[in-house]
């Protein structure tokens, strides 16, 4: 890796994951709850606990996901940081909306 571009695409393969992982802070914060008491409040967990999916179709679509993301970050890279934090803050968006809805459902 040789410049912080480098850095933003390939961590975007893991971008489920630092998106799921804000988003239930935000949500526990928001709640009034502590950080620091075990839950079952990402989106994978209520996936398949409330969801009743089986763990390889949830891995799977998080694999899926995090191969979009990262070659889109990829092909990004040629269009400089503005298009990779662009792309990255559109995906949130995305992740953050279908989150809501399916933990709204679910929960």
């Amino acid at each position: 890796m040789n410049t912080w571009i480098d850095f933003f695409c390939f961590a975007g393969f893991l971008f489920p994951f630092y998106a799921d992982g804000l988003i239930t802070i935000i949500e526990r914060l928001k709640g009034g709850e502590s950080l620091v008491i075990p839950h079952r409040r990402h989106l994978y967990q209520v996936l398949a606990n409330e969801g009743r999916m089986k763990h390889w179709k949830i891995s799977l679509g998080y694999g899926g996901l995090q191969l979009i993301i990262g070659f889109t970050l990829i092909y990004a890279k040629a269009y400089g940081i503005v298009a990779i934090l662009g792309a990255l803050a559109c995906f949130f968006l995305l992740f953050t909306i279908v989150s809501y809805n399916i933990k709204k459902k679910l929960l």
